[in-house]
């Protein structure tokens, strides 16, 4: 994915409120310092807990400026919203033109909105990255301001009729450069290796649905071993769960290297956030992906939908209201065969 070949001396990018947005303009920004490390980056986020704690001391970074931005949305609220908003913008305005980036980058989040209207104001060149299969509303608003749009969906493009859109590779953490490493002690090469991501709040009731499988179809015990994110889930000791069931198990709540889990997979089951499917999709692994669904959010729905049309010989889709635990049995039989 290239952002520019010319000698810069600084280059603004911007995102928030979350890792889905966070991480992949973190990727961007580390591609660029390998190509020239003299570059000096500038990355705009939310004063979130969440951004603070993946951002600080982060050594691709050389100036992080938190804006504080209000989350919490309603119509009693809107003031106070609208005066964040105005004070973000006038805050980015000034830090653009003291630090004069070439380029402003962006893959969305609340906290693009007023770092593109401030550099557009100066005129400094905009590049967006929609990362979702359906546009976000930060980044369909400020489409009209952007140089150039990025989309890692080919169905994406739909929505920015006026736009010339690129349809780059999503920016994943990996590269082909990786190390394989050999399976966990207690592993064995005969059976089927199931990583499973239940790790983050969304995700938990993954975890319920591979206790609810082990517990309901007690004869794949013997033909499977799991690498489990469990997240944060302590309403189970995972561990002695699997050791009584005589299932070979490597358990986490979370790993920044999580390359060798990825490699050792012969079935991925997972969320459908971006960054997991193009993640499952770099290292060419089956996937069961369950989307989150919510009264007010289906981009995970939409995003599964997505990538099971580009990809369906390795992607399936199990809706959370369907009978969960039967469908991921017969879709493990279905591997297995």
């Amino acid at each position: 994915m290239e952002q520019t070949k010319k000698r810069i001396s600084s280059i603004c990018y911007a995102a928030g409120n979350s890792g889905g947005h966070i991480i992949p303009c973190l990727t961007l920004a580390a591609r660029l310092k390998q190509e020239q490390p003299q570059i000096s980056v500038i990355f705009f986020s939310s004063n979130s807990s969440i951004d603070q704690t993946i951002l600080k001391g982060n050594d691709l970074v050389d100036q992080h400026v938190p804006l504080a931005l209000s989350h919490k949305r309603s119509l009693l609220r809107l003031p106070l919203i609208c005066m964040h908003l105005l004070w973000a913008t006038l805050k980015s305005f000034y830090l653009l033109r003291r630090y004069k980036p070439s380029r402003i980058i962006s893959t969305g989040g609340i906290v693009t909105a007023p770092v593109s209207i401030a550099g557009f104001l100066l005129r400094i060149p905009i590049d967006l990255y929609e990362l979702n299969a359906v546009p976000g509303k930060a980044i369909r608003a400020l489409a009209p301001l952007a140089s150039k749009i990025y989309v890692c969906f080919s169905s994406t493009k739909k929505y920015f009729p006026k736009k010339e859109c690129v349809v780059p590779q999503y920016p994943v953490r990996f590269d082909q450069k990786i190390i394989p490493s050999a399976l966990p002690d207690q592993f064995s090469p005969d059976r089927l290796t199931i990583f499973v991501q239940g790790g983050s709040q969304g995700s938990q009731i993954i975890n319920r649905h591979i206790k609810q499988l082990v517990e309901t179809y007690p004869e794949i015990r013997t033909t499977i071993q799991l690498i489990h994110q469990t997240g944060s889930d302590t309403s189970v000791d995972w561990n002695t769960f699997y050791e009584e069931r005589k299932i070979p198990a490597h358990v986490f709540s979370y790993d920044h290297e999580m390359a060798p889990y990825y490699q050792h997979a012969d079935l991925i089951i997972c969320r459908s956030g971006a960054g997991a499917l193009f993640e499952a999709l770099f290292f060419q692994a089956p996937c069961i992906t369950i989307p989150l669904e919510t009264k007010h959010n289906t981009h995970q729905l939409d995003n599964a939908q997505a990538m099971v049309a580009e990809h369906p010989k390795l992607f399936t889709m199990i809706r959370q209201d369907e009978n969960v635990v039967d469908k991921l049995y017969e879709a493990i039989k279905k591997v297995r065969s």
